[in-house]
Parts: C-alpha cells; structure tokens; sequence
C-alpha cells in the first residue's frame, strides 16, 4: 500500500473521534471528582460544626460557675453583673456564629435541609425562646451577624415563642418517681 492511496480525510475523521472520545471522557472524569468533592466538604462541613457544638457544650457542662452564669443569663439579662455580662456575651456569639456558620452552608448547599433543622434550626428556635438570649439580641447584639442570618433571627424573634424549660426531663427512676432532687420537666 502506497502512501498515496491513503485516504486523508479519512484518517482525520478518526483522529476527530478518537479526540472527541477523549474530551468525553475528560469530562465524565471530572463530573465524578467534583461530585467526590462536594460530599468531602459537606463531609467536612459537618464535622466542623458538629466540632465547634461540642466544644461549646464542653466549655459550659465543665465548669460549673460558667454553667450557672448562663443559666442565669438564658433567663435574665439583667441578672448578670457588668463582668458577668462580658463573659455571657461572648458565650452567645461565639453560639450564634456556629449557628450562622451553619446557616450560611446550607444556603449555600453543603447542609442538607434535614440537618439543618434537625440539628441547628429547632435549637435555634428553642435557645430564642428564651427571655435572656432575646434580650440580648435585641439589645443589638444580632448587629454583628450578616444580613441574611439577622433577616432568619428578626423572623424567629418575631414569632415571640413561649419561653422553654431550661431543664430536661429526667429518666424516670426504677421505682416509678423521678431521678435526682428538684426535677424539673
């Protein structure tokens, strides 16, 4: 077979579809990685807030004196003396942050709607109706959060929410009454 009997167009016609098939095939490659890295960083996303919820849980259930300053300040503002105040009030930003971190990712997607009110929305709801926590919004603490999560806070305070028991109900005993002194439910 002589050169001059190949069939150009021919031969470019495959080299055009075996390059297509690449760039198909490039693209399907891709649409799984950034598919892969949309459930790492949910993944992550999770894990972060779950993280920064433990370690405000912890910093409150291991000292006692801070666990009774936030009592106090989730039922009366005006409670707290001066320094008591200070500490409360960054106590409660540094929860709203987690809860306007959590807002911002799953409006931008990352935070299933399940999730965002199972795990942050109803707490939202139930840490607002408390008469301490909206006075300290309120009183312009809501201020330093974006537009969008002040827009979420001023529709919840709006909806002015019966105040919730600060204490859980306890596991009843085996003996039919109540576990510990002064249960509340």
């Amino acid at each position: 077979m002589s050169w001059a009997a190949i069939n150009w167009d021919a031969v470019t016609a495959i080299g055009q579809m075996i390059g297509a098939l690449g760039v198909i095939v490039s693209l399907i490659y891709l649409a799984l990685q950034v598919r892969a890295d949309a459930r790492a960083r949910r993944a992550q996303t999770l894990h972060d807030l779950a993280t920064a919820i433990s370690s405000y849980a912890q910093s409150i259930v291991e000292n006692e004196d801070v666990a009774e300053l936030w009592t106090r300040g989730l039922e009366r503002l005006d409670s707290l003396n001066t320094v008591e105040f200070v500490r409360f009030n960054f106590m409660a930003t540094r929860l709203f942050r987690t809860h306007e971190e959590a807002y911002q990712q799953h409006r931008l997607g990352h935070l299933p709607l399940p999730l965002w009110q199972d795990c942050f929305e109803n707490v939202l709801d139930r840490q607002l109706s408390f008469p301490g926590l909206r006075s300290w919004l309120q009183g312009g603490a809501r201020n330093a959060y974006s537009v969008k999560f002040r827009e979420l806070l001023d529709a919840k305070l709006a909806e002015n929410r019966p105040p919730q028991a600060l204490h859980f109900a306890r596991a009843a005993s085996p003996e039919g009454g109540q576990s510990g002194e002064g249960s509340q439910t």
